[in-house]
């Protein structure tokens, strides 16, 4: 049973509350009756209640509001009636707390609409968990935008390339190189972020079999990055003579972590 004047929820065996105190009680039974036909309006009710008091200090951007406000109605009024479902309406709530980090962000702006769909989805809310607002309140448009690309491949292979001399001693540069279907990504402060955030893996010594995704690791010998350095060579270093070049050849995918917190996001 779910009370009209507070929301509780588990996250890790804890219980969280959340106040629905001050919002009119048309908006609450609006968002708490899953066959509502106005879901999307009772979500902007709510939304306002979290964000004009930060719009009135210019926190908030009135035009992100109202852009972040028509993602979260166009995604829940699509929802099926006979697919809303109120059983995780705290984690809404949890992810509309926290999307006021991240409304500068049209990416972010997009995924938190999401999300906020997929919890009052039973097509989709068995994957939500309580972390997913939070992640995303950690992310960078940037991180967001590699996401992206890990949802539409899933697993990519990852690249460095090293320089020895004969005798084996070397180093590596333009290490955890990302090669997607149509694009390069040299950007491993992101990656790391991800990794960090549970959402991916990376195995640097594991490279991908299939023939699509050898002829990337081939291919990638003709990108800038390595085909200048190999012209280089040799190269003095003062300490060594570096005479060799070879790519290393790995991994990096969603963990199924990443692959719940994509579904519900993306």
């Amino acid at each position: 049973m779910v009370s009209h004047n507070s929301l509780e929820e588990t996250n890790n065996g804890k219980s969280m509350n959340l106040s629905l105190d001050g919002i009119p009680e048309s908006t609450k039974e609006e968002l708490l009756n899953p066959p509502a036909k106005l879901l999307g309006q009772a979500m902007s009710g709510i939304i306002h209640a979290v964000f004009d008091p930060l719009i009135k200090f210019n926190i908030v951007r009135d035009q992100q509001l109202k852009d972040f406000e028509k993602k979260v109605q166009s995604g829940t009024n699509e929802i099926p009636e006979e697919n809303r479902d109120d059983s995780k309406i705290g984690l809404a709530l949890k992810a509309l707390e926290e999307s006021k980090y991240q409304l500068d962000s049209e990416e972010l702006r997009e995924m938190f609409a999401n999300l906020i769909s997929s919890t009052v989805d039973n097509r989709k809310n068995d994957s939500v968990q309580p972390s997913f607002s939070s992640v995303l309140k950690d992310l960078s448009p940037l991180d967001a935008n590699l996401i992206k690309l890990f949802a539409g491949e899933n697993h990519v292979p990852l690249v460095s390339i090293r320089i020895q001399d004969d005798n084996g001693t070397g180093t590596e540069f333009n290490s955890n190189t990302l090669i997607f279907d149509d694009d390069i990504i040299e950007n491993e402060l992101s990656l790391f972020s991800l990794e960090r955030l549970g959402l991916v893996m990376l195995n640097p010594t594991s490279e991908l079999k299939s023939k699509n995704n050898q002829e990337k690791y081939q291919n990638f010998e003709n990108h800038p990055s390595y085909s200048s350095l190999e012209q280089m060579l040799p190269i003095d270093s003062g300490e060594f003579v570096f005479t060799q070049i070879s790519l290393n050849k790995g991994t990096a995918g969603l963990t199924p972590y990443g692959i719940a917190f994509v579904s519900c996001i993306i």
